[in-house]
């Protein structure tokens, strides 16, 4: 469970938990707040939910919230930290961490569905007011980089065959993207069932039996759903990863409950099965150490499908899908899209997945398409950045292809058109 603790900390508390200089006192009134799902962004949020409150002057100084009273059974969260409080229809909120800037909070379990008063005090008086919507559920899933999307908080559960239970983790971290990234899960032998367990939260009050998990194109019902009891306001999914996925790759994950909408995207990586006779390709090389968008990029490797271009899916740091111009069981020529960033390359067929043990470089560049009025492409013109000598920032030029298309190559990080 410790992928929990880790994920609940990285994402709830966003700030670095150190003592920001602390503004003079202020007295506020009515200055608006945004009350949004801790795990999604979405702005509705459910009683017994994790929430954000995001505005200025929510608290004089950082702190996080501990259990207040460890001689009781579950977490005692306070509702006063660092002189802050959260007031929602009148009552006062859990509080897990307060800064200037942001408020995690756990919703009282029997606030009223709708509209919901919230005010915020800090301990210098100044106030800050708005309005939360309460609705019964809204299935929200955490992701690792607190970013609504990728690589959700949760991990694999593997059943072996002798009843053997084995956790392992969903993630492995990017070095050179400074990110989490799914890490691929063997489903093992038929033997075996590997379980996929979310964490997310206002979940809890959805109708258990409308609950589905949908994995990539597969639509699962839940095998544990509920709240999970060892961390205030965090609800948890259990599901089986069908075996029909063996060798997808990157997919999608969402949980949906009747009445109640669909969770945040999150993605999963789905590898081979082991003791099914299948072989995943290898990636040995490629023909560049670095490339542009939209160029052709030759992948040397082995195991590739030759049925069909469509049976190679080629993802580079786990972004959009390549295009597959030609495909033989050594070699793939591809073409990288564009918004790939630097990363590893992973082909994955239907004999299962496999990854560049070292990241392709993909050269910082502007893309786009220039149009007339009437959305029609204008070719050979001049897309120029003009550059700063002073800076060491040379000029940039390129001109527009027969499709209008340009690329403008080695931009440095922060320039724009």
């Amino acid at each position: 469970m410790g992928i929990v603790i880790l994920f609940v900390i990285g994402t709830l508390y966003r700030t670095a938990p150190e003592t920001l200089p602390v503004a003079a006192a202020r007295d506020i009134s009515a200055a608006q707040i945004a009350v949004v799902s801790a795990a999604s962004y979405e702005t509705t949020v459910a009683p017994d939910s994790i929430a954000s409150i995001f505005g200025t002057g929510l608290a004089t100084q950082v702190a996080i919230g501990n259990d207040t009273d460890p001689n009781t059974s579950g977490i005692q969260l306070p509702t006063q930290l660092a002189g802050t409080t959260v007031e929602i229809n009148g009552k006062r909120a859990p509080l897990f961490f307060v800064s200037p800037n942001q408020i995690n909070l756990v919703l009282p379990g029997d606030t009223t569905i709708g509209p919901a008063n919230v005010i915020v005090r800090a301990s210098n008086g100044t106030t800050n007011t708005g309005t939360a919507q309460i609705v019964q559920a809204d299935p929200a899933l955490f992701p690792l980089n607190g970013t609504g999307t990728g690589v959700p908080a949760a991990n694999f559960l593997r059943i072996k065959a002798s009843g053997a239970q084995v956790h392992e983790d969903v993630f492995q971290w990017d070095a050179a993207n400074q990110r989490f990234t799914p890490k691929p899960v063997d489903l093992g032998p038929s033997t075996e069932i590997v379980y996929l367990v979310l964490y997310g939260t206002a979940l809890r009050y959805a109708d258990r039996t409308s609950v589905r998990v949908l994995i990539g194109s597969e639509e699962r019902s839940t095998t544990l759903f509920g709240a999970n009891p060892n961390f205030v306001g965090v609800d948890q999914v259990n599901v089986p990863i069908p075996r029909s996925l063996i060798g997808r790759g990157i997919v999608s994950v969402s949980v949906a409950a009747l009445g109640f909408g669909t969770s945040n995207l999150v993605d999963i990586w789905i590898g081979g099965g082991g003791g099914s006779g299948a072989t995943p390709p290898q990636v040995t090389n490629f023909n560049v150490t670095d490339i542009l968008a939209g160029s052709q990029l030759t992948i040397l490797g082995t195991g590739f499908a030759t049925t069909g271009l469509d049976d190679n899916v080629v993802k580079i740091a786990g972004g959009a899908p390549a295009k597959v111009m030609e495909a033989t069981s050594s070699q793939l020529k591809v073409v990288v899209p564009f918004g790939s960033e630097t990363g590893q390359v992973t082909v994955t067929t239907p004999q299962g997945t496999g990854s560049s043990s070292a990241p392709l470089r993909v050269r910082t560049s502007i893309s786009g398409i220039v149009e007339n009025t009437n959305k029609q492409p204008l070719s050979n013109v001049i897309v120029r950045i003009n550059g700063s000598p002073g800076a060491g920032i040379p000029t940039i030029q390129t001109r527009t292809s027969d499709q209008g298309a340009f690329v403008l190559p080695d931009v440095p990080v922060g320039i724009h058109t």
